[in-house]
């Protein structure tokens, strides 16, 4: 995992369609997750 966002300050982008969003793994695979 390479967040580029999570546990660091980030700008906000200038539209919903250039945000990039980090995903982290699912420690409990088969079960909703929700960070």
């Amino acid at each position: 995992m390479n967040p580029i966002h999570l546990g660091q300050s980030s700008s906000l982008p200038s539209s919903p369609e250039q945000a990039v969003l980090d995903y982290v793994p699912n420690p409990r695979p088969g079960t909703l997750y929700l960070v």
